[in-house]
């Protein structure tokens, strides 16, 4: 995946998570975003669709690179080596938390509408 796609990445595992109850955080989404990346957006989104049929809990991203792997029917040993994380720009983390603060309002997470709305006016100011 590219840095382009992330936003459609979050919402692909925000929609899952909705489908398990589960919350998510930045730290998590972001290092679920860093494995999955030598990974189509595509490829992921048949991943998810895959799980949902029979998994019970949230996707786990050793499940999810399984189905990827299982669906290329390709060794593991021929998969690149995983790029180091970046750090991503002031304009991306301003992006993320705005995903995250509608995710949270969707909730109903009054406790990380306020963190996430004050941490968006701090960085505004």
């Amino acid at each position: 995946m590219q840095d382009y796609e992330f936003e459609g990445f979050l919402k692909a595992m925000a929609l899952t998570a909705e489908v398990y109850d589960k919350e998510l955080n930045k730290e998590q989404m972001s290092l679920y975003f860093e494995l999955l990346r030598p990974f189509e957006l595509d490829e992921l989104s048949f991943a998810l669709n895959q799980y949902m049929k029979e998994g019970e809990y949230f996707p786990r991203l050793a499940s999810l690179i399984k189905i990827i792997r299982s669906h290329r029917s390709v060794k593991a040993s021929e998969f690149p080596k995983l790029p180091e994380p970046r750090q991503r720009t002031a304009e991306e983390e301003a992006r993320i938390d705005e995903l995250l603060l509608e995710l949270a309002k969707k909730q109903g997470r009054t406790d990380w509408v306020k963190k996430l709305g004050d941490r968006l006016k701090n960085r505004k100011e």
